[in-house]
């Protein structure tokens, strides 16, 4: 790649157990530690008057344990949805709050239970602790669950790797086709795109970094890595998604899958996968308590049949 610098990366790892730490150093670096461990907690005007239980997703764990009490999930993507179908079972009511951005499919899946009510965002706390949500309703309730996702949080990367956080922890820059680190690009990332069928995504791009770090492919250069990733936020910007949510890919998925492969010099994921991935949408959108229960059986790159269970 040209106007890029050779670097060796020192990686410094400490054994937990024993306290030894080890120094050495490597031609290349892939960071793959996800992005769900850090929760993301949005700012809520005068959230300290909550006289209730705030807990985010990622403690929730027993529904049982808000039996008969007035839960507001607040989110409104895939965890959202499986906590306020089992809160449902047990809860007296539920909230489910929406936002402006969320996926349309989210919102239209039926069968939730008679006594979950959608509702708009939460706008604020009131003085005497109850939720105002942004369409002006006001209610009194026992939880406020947040389901509002997590934030990029790389505490083992130096200032010197030169990655920068932006956005409130949301968008990690930057980074050409969410993986290559444009300034020093020996350093990679995997698995920082969302709303993407996870495995086919990660898997192309893990070609990709192979195919780099082999030597078999080469990037392009700084500028040229640069102008692509603006052209991408400009075309966000064009229409109407905020920067905030540069790594959510959605419907861009099967198109970006395409392209690193092309790039990559890999094969092309079978469309099998975004056929299922629309088939299980639409089971999803007719019940949303059953359609994780189905399976399926491939018979070719583009044909399936449901497996009969006896």
């Amino acid at each position: 790649m040209e106007n890029s610098q050779v670097v060796r990366w020192e990686v410094c790892v400490t054994n937990v157990i024993t306290g030894k730490t080890i120094v050495d150093q490597y031609d290349g670096v892939v960071v793959c530690s996800g992005h769900y461990s850090k929760p993301f907690y949005p700012d809520i005007k005068d959230i300290e008057c909550f006289k209730g239980e705030i807990i985010h997703s990622h403690l929730y764990r027993d529904p049982e344990k808000y039996a008969d009490k007035t839960v507001v999930v607040m989110g409104y993507g895939p965890s959202a949805m499986d906590i306020v179908c089992e809160l449902g079972n047990v809860c007296c009511k539920v909230y489910f709050c929406k936002r402006e951005t969320t996926s349309p499919f989210f919102t239209d899946a039926t069968n939730y239970p008679a006594n979950v009510v959608h509702s708009t965002n939460v706008k604020e706390i009131t003085a005497n602790g109850d939720i105002k949500f942004e369409c002006g309703t006001q209610i009194s309730a026992d939880v406020l669950l947040l389901c509002t996702g997590y934030a990029y949080d790389y505490p083992y990367l130096t200032s010197d790797c030169q990655i920068i956080l932006k956005e409130d922890c949301h968008v990690v820059t930057p980074l050409y086709k969410h993986i290559f680190n444009i300034k020093f690009p020996s350093l990679s990332f995997v698995g920082l795109t969302y709303h993407v069928t996870p495995a086919p995504t990660f898997h192309q791009q893990c070609a990709y970094i192979a195919s780099i770090l082999s030597g078999q492919q080469t990037l392009p250069t700084f500028k040229d890595m640069m102008d692509d990733t603006q052209n991408e936020i400009n075309e966000n910007t064009d229409t109407g998604i905020s920067y905030r949510y540069f790594h959510r890919l959605g419907k861009k998925q099967w198109d970006y899958d395409n392209d690193l492969a092309l790039l990559s010099g890999a094969k092309k994921n079978p469309p099998i996968i975004y056929i299922l991935y629309f088939e299980s949408i639409k089971n999803m959108m007719k019940d949303i308590y059953t359609y994780k229960s189905f399976e399926f059986k491939q018979i070719d790159e583009t044909s399936f049949e449901y497996v009969v269970k006896s």
